[in-house]
């Protein structure tokens, strides 16, 4: 499931402005943003989440413990893997501007609950054979 959460909203995390309108209420958010994932989460059982790469109200939400532990794995009962959506973690420094660097943007999504970093740009793919894989 994508994009995990409030994403999509009037600006639609598009065209570099990667958040969402902070006029979202709270209300909206949780009956029009957060319910169908819950009802899924419940009925389906899905293994996977893709964190959003925009922010809500001035918090990333791929670095945001709210909404990735306490939402949607404690509320909301979800079990398995939640990925970042294509820089979301490097947009932490560079685009939200909460992280002074990279490091410390991967320290913040790792903290918030997010398992696995993606991108999607062209360029050589490498592989590591990790202990135990």
């Amino acid at each position: 499931m994508k994009h995990f959460a409030v994403y999509s909203n009037n600006k639609g995390a598009r065209e570099g402005h990667a958040r969402t309108d902070p006029e979202v209420s709270p209300r909206e958010v949780e009956m029009i943003h957060l319910w169908p994932y819950e009802r899924v989460i419940r009925e389906a059982n899905p293994l996977g989440v893709m964190s959003s790469y925009n922010d809500y109200d001035g918090v990333p939400v791929t670095g945001s413990h709210y909404y990735l532990t306490e939402v949607l794995r404690n509320r909301m009962g979800f079990k398995g893997y939640v990925v970042s959506d294509s820089h979301a973690v490097e947009f932490l420094a560079s685009k939200h501007g909460v992280a002074a660097t990279y490091k410390e943007a991967v320290r913040q999504t790792i903290m918030a609950g997010l398992n696995v970093r993606t991108t999607f740009t062209r360029q050589k793919i490498t592989f590591c054979r990790c202990a135990n894989w």
